[in-house]
């Protein structure tokens, strides 16, 4: 309500005619203000179409910022009433031959910002000749202007040759020119890959990066991976004109200048290590920079190399250790990464790591803590009884929160040890009651289902869930309670006949379609082979 009554039909009326007023026109500092209550309703959505008339005369003022906020609102609006474009066209046109370089500059600006097919014939012109300008800022407003016309309409700069002449300016003295031009040409022909390098559009820029800003620098660097070299000696003159790059003071640069070693030593493995040993100091030091998002950054492009060029890095895992002042997001960023550098000499130390932070009061880090230890469970063998043990001191935890996290990887872990499956199972009993979520109750009932064999409380659990039966509203928890209790009646069917005929009969009069139409179907199989059933449900050959 606020935005429409500042944007009513009296207040618009009102600064058409002061921008209209000779006082405007003459007084910089009433046009300015003005101007400013414009700017006002235009971020606030209001429609200003009213003051096109205005604005295309203000597009002749002397001041370039009236000029600049002028051209503003025939872009924002120019769309409503094309004729008013068409009024601008000439001063426009006159600005872009203007002596002043900041003028020229902005007047292509909204010449190719205001996506009027009618203005495509005057552009031209005035788009090419800005492409070889004297000025490097009007170069520059040219090559984005560019790619402001081909989102608009392709096929102008597709058969313009606008395209060829971005390729050459490649070579411009101005390092701004040469990004804009590449980062033009990828934009440009994204559909056909991007911008292709040939040897000497490569080499001149491999040359020359050391000129550019540092994002500058990132850029050109990132781009230069799509360049293949022909041969091991070009592959050294690149590595020699590059590596200054792995001491650069610029994380990404760094980043950028290892993915860009690693691609041209791709047919040359055994130099990969000393690549990555080379760089490796100046990104190890970013993780103690306190800066959240660079180390997360940091962290997030290591996750991205393979395990056989983070091998250099294994011996830095305590910089990859979480901080208590941490958020969340990187903490998990972190534990995802640490099963990574896992070795000989620092295992310990990483599980003792995370099994600390698997009683984190978030549960998300908690999570993925449980789930980091889980991932060196399954692919470091020998591990598999440390991690087990974790696991096990973590249930008696008295965080439902940490239990319901273990007892959902624990169902993703193969368990082979009979002795730790009748411990584990043990601490199921005393616990099952203290897990309150329905995710980790679920991980609880199909833990006692895979391995209700092994221990005698077990029927005596599943009867308390089944005594419990009308508490229970998810309908998972319900399929998952009787897909345990028919799988426990095949090891142990004289203590759990009752219960799971109990269970059938409440789940074939259950509200939920799907319960439904399971419990019949286990009550059809049973009733008719028993022993077919038992190789059905449990995935086994029939006897």
């Amino acid at each position: 309500m606020a935005s429409a009554s500042v944007g009513g039909r009296h207040t618009i009326d009102t600064l058409a005619a002061k921008m209209s007023s000779p006082e405007c026109l003459n007084d910089f500092a009433s046009c300015r203000s003005v101007l400013s209550k414009v700017m006002t309703l235009s971020a606030n959505h209001a429609n200003l179409t009213p003051l096109l008339p205005s604005a295309v005369k203000l597009l002749a003022h002397s001041d370039m910022c009236i000029k600049k906020m002028a051209g503003h609102i025939l872009i924002q609006y120019g769309a409503n009433d094309p004729e008013m474009i068409l009024l601008a066209i000439n001063t426009l046109l006159k600005d872009c031959q203007e002596s002043n370089p900041m003028l020229r500059g902005l007047a292509l600006k909204t010449l190719c910002a205001l996506q009027q097919e009618s203005i495509l014939e005057f552009a031209d012109k005035a788009l090419k000749k800005a492409l070889s300008d004297k000025s490097s800022y009007v170069r520059r407003a040219a090559v984005i202007g560019s790619v402001k016309v081909f989102h608009f309409c392709s096929s102008y700069i597709r058969d313009g040759h606008i395209i060829d002449q971005l390729y050459s300016m490649i070579r411009d003295p101005d390092p701004l020119v040469v990004v804009n031009c590449i980062s033009a040409l990828e934009e440009i022909l994204h559909d056909e890959g991007g911008i292709v390098l040939n040897k000497n559009i490569a080499h001149h820029l491999l040359n020359r990066v050391k000129d550019f800003p540092t994002w500058s620098q990132a850029n050109i660097l990132m781009v230069l991976k799509k360049y293949t070299p022909s041969s091991d000696d070009e592959v050294f003159d690149i590595m020699n004109l590059v590596d200054p790059f792995l001491k650069h003071n610029s994380c990404t640069v760094v980043c950028f200048c290892l993915e860009l070693f690693l691609h041209i030593v791709s047919p040359m493995p055994h130099l990969q290590s000393e690549i990555c040993r080379r760089g490796k100091e100046a990104i190890v030091s970013h993780l103690g920079s306190g800066n959240i998002e660079l180390i997360y950054s940091v962290v997030d492009f290591l996750s991205s190399l393979s395990k056989m060029h983070l091998q250099v890095f294994c011996s830095d895992y305590q910089s990859f250790f979480c901080r208590y002042k941490e958020p969340p997001y990187l903490k998990m960023k972190k534990m995802k990464f640490l099963p990574v550098l896992l070795n000989q000499n620092n295992e310990q130390a990483i599980l003792d790591e995370l099994s600390l932070h698997c009683k984190d009061g978030c549960k998300e880090v908690s999570k993925c803590a449980v789930d980091a230890l889980a991932t060196i469970s399954r692919s470091h063998q020998h591990l598999n009884q440390s991690c087990l043990e974790k696991f096990q001191v973590l249930l008696e935890s008295s965080s439902s929160q940490v239990v319901s996290n273990v007892l959902q990887v624990l169902q993703m872990v193969p368990l082979k040890d009979q002795d730790r499956i009748k411990d584990i199972i043990l601490i199921l009993g005393s616990i099952h009651r203290t897990v309150k979520d329905d995710s980790g109750t679920i991980a609880l009932l199909h833990l006692l289902g895979e391995y209700g064999q092994h221990a005698e409380d077990v029927p005596y659990i599943l009867e308390d869930f089944v005594d419990r039966l009308e508490e229970i509203d998810n309908p998972d928890l319900k399929e998952q309670l009787l897909n345990t209790v028919i799988k426990v009646f095949f090891s142990r069917p004289g203590e759990t006949q009752s219960i799971l005929g109990s269970l059938l009969e409440a789940c074939i009069s259950d509200s939920n379609r799907a319960l439904r139409d399971r419990a019949k179907f286990y009550y059809s199989l049973l009733e008719t082979d028993v022993v077919y059933a038992k190789s059905v449900i449990c995935g086994l050959d029939p006897e």
